[in-house]
């Protein structure tokens, strides 16, 4: 366990279990014993695999009734489960090759769509995204990793901010017009990508508690 991935299981192990005693001691005091005593302590929290001390949140299986996009994403699959299983029955009908062949190709293309349903449920039950939105901000599947990920989104934003601030106070003290343009661009570039920065960590934070 490196010191990143560390620190990274100290928040998590504070978040988890405030009150516990060891914390003091394991804060900010990395030590290969400290690791040791780390993973045990969030083992028992349950929140540690047995194996290589792999920390790794348990899946939590979302209720499709209680949650509007994963319902209609069931919804949709058994759509399609129902139109396959009607494509397969087609065959016992079809009296010619080419007749299969095409019963044949609406069976894979209704098969592809079942599997990017299918991918899509597993997505949202993991991360709470779908897969577009996933790709972009991409939540670890590892909960020490979340953590990880956490506080290098944090330092992140801090940095973005200080640098916007710094931009819009050169912005308003400068009077060259070629200057002015040039800091609103960069300005307006280091908003956007703040405005990324700080939705990638709410989904974070939203995977984080559940």
């Amino acid at each position: 366990m490196d010191r990143l991935t560390y620190d990274a299981a100290i928040d998590m192990l504070r978040d988890k279990d405030p009150g516990n005693a060891m914390l003091p001691e394991l804060a900010g005091n990395y030590t290969f014993v400290n690791t040791k005593y780390l993973q045990a302590a969030l083992k028992k929290l349950d929140l540690a695999s047995a194996d290589a001390g792999i920390l790794e949140k348990k899946k939590k299986v979302r209720k499709p009734e209680s949650n509007p996009i994963l319902r209609d994403l069931f919804q949709q699959r058994s759509k399609v489960f129902g139109k396959r299983s009607k494509a397969s029955n087609q065959f016992h009908i079809c009296e010619t090759d080419e007749e299969r062949a095409a019963v044949s190709d609406d069976i894979q293309v209704l098969q592809k769509e079942w599997a990017r349903l299918s991918g899509s449920i597993a997505t949202y039950e993991d991360t709470g995204q779908l897969p577009q939105t996933a790709k972009k901000y991409p939540v670890p599947r590892s909960e020490v990793e979340r953590f990880r990920l956490r506080n290098t989104l944090r330092s992140q934003c801090s940095n973005k901010r200080a640098a916007i601030k710094k931009k819009a106070t050169a912005l308003t003290k400068t009077t060259d017009k070629k200057k002015q343009i040039k800091l609103q661009l960069q300005l307006d570039k280091a908003e956007a990508k703040l405005k990324d920065l700080e939705t990638h960590l709410a989904y974070v934070d939203a995977a984080i508690k559940g």
